[in-house]
This record gives structure tokens, C-alpha cells and sequence, in this order.
């Protein structure tokens, strides 16, 4: 996975074999947020797009295909979550990239069928 830890930062960034080609963000409403499969640039306007409060999980969806599925890393549990157009940034130091803003004032059987959610879903 090309996933790197610093402290309480988590950075996926776009090198290697494998990178995201799309996203899915669960929301403590039970929405979801789609992007477009796409190319970075694709991922950077959809991300702009998103709506900002109230995010429980950011799912990756990877370019990999194992078992006929993309392969995908799943990000909660954060006070931001950002995209630069370079890398995807999980964090939570304020960032001064576009941010969602994560919330964790739902109970924990609403953030378990929220997670639980994300965690089956498929691209």
C-alpha cells in the first residue's frame, strides 16, 4: 500500500504502481459523495466539489483489480481531510489545502453502519 505514516498524518501520495482513480466520502447523514473515475485532475475538481462537514470515512478506490474488485484504502477517523492536487492528506493539524471537515459527534452505532457501509462498498 502506498501509504505513509507520520504521527497523526496519513498521506497517500500519487507514485508507484498503484494509485486512486476515484473516491467515495460517508458522510454522518448516511449521504455519499461519488467522484467521477478519473485522473488526478478529475479527483481535484470532484474533491472541490464535495460537500465539507460531517465526514466519517474517505474510501480510495485504486487503479489495482484483485478478484475482479479495485482494490481501496479506507481513511477515518480524522479532524480534516484534504487533497492538493499532489497527494491525499489525512490529518489532524489544520491543513491549508481544500478541506472536509470530520465529526465525531454521532453515536457509535451510527458510525459503525456508516463504516461498516463503506467498507463493502464497491466502485
Amino acid at each position: 500500500m502506498s501509504n505513509y505514516t507520520i504521527g497523526d498524518n496519513r498521506y497517500y501520495p500519487f507514485d508507484g504502481d498503484k494509485y486512486p482513480i476515484a473516491f467515495k466520502i460517508f458522510y454522518g447523514d448516511h449521504s455519499i459523495y461519488e467522484s467521477n473515475v478519473g485522473d488526478i485532475n478529475q479527483l481535484k475538481i470532484d474533491w472541490d466539489n464535495a460537500p465539507k462537514e460531517n465526514v466519517q470515512v474517505v474510501v480510495l478506490y485504486e487503479n489495482k483489480i484483485i478478484n475482479d474488485k479495485h482494490t481501496k484504502v479506507l481513511y477515518s477517523g480524522f479532524d480534516y481531510y484534504t487533497f492538493n492536487g499532489d497527494r491525499f492528506i489525512f490529518t489532524n493539524e489544520n491543513p491549508e489545502e481544500t478541506i472536509l471537515y470530520g465529526k465525531w459527534a454521532i453515536d457509535y452505532d451510527t458510525f459503525r453502519e456508516i463504516f461498516s457501509n463503506a467498507f463493502i462498498e464497491e466502485l
